[in-house]
């Protein structure tokens, strides 16, 4: 059975900010579909366990305009449209699609970004064990 880690943890940092409960709602439902982009992409490359090729990882990075043109389609879906397009993007600028840098970055995206990260690092891949929670929290402050 898959669970879905990272929408339970923003659920857990929405409730130390002060957002309305509709917002809080809707940066909940981003998280819970922050990844649907990924349906228009190959299995061969979502379950790959080796590490990606260029050509591979061009199309993986499709899953962001993928999952905004889906979610840009339900009424009154912005906030989950822009998570689900920004929340690649990396506080340095080097992340996609755009390479926003900074604050550029919407904050709901960075909400849910960093949730998922910490989800991520956390997580037995199948290309890598979990880093300790101690080991993840560095790598994080270190990416910044």
């Amino acid at each position: 059975m898959f669970v879905q880690t990272t929408p339970f943890i923003v659920n857990s940092v929405l409730f130390s900010l002060n957002f309305s409960n509709e917002k809080m709602r809707m940066i909940y439902l981003g998280a819970i579909v922050h990844d649907i982009g990924k349906i228009g992409i190959k299995d061969s490359i979502l379950k790959k366990e080796t590490p990606l090729t260029e050509r591979e990882y061009k199309e993986m990075q499709r899953h962001t305009l993928y999952g905004k043109d889906i979610l840009s389609k339900i009424p009154d879906f912005d906030i989950p449209s822009k998570i689900a397009y920004s929340h690649q993007e990396k506080w340095d600028g080097t992340g996609y699609p755009e390479g926003l840098k900074g604050e550029a970055i919407p904050l709901e995206a960075r909400i849910v970004t960093i949730a998922d990260y910490w989800d991520a690092i956390t997580t037995n891949r199948p290309y890598r064990q979990a880093f300790k929670k101690a080991d993840a929290l560095e790598l994080m402050k270190k990416e910044r």
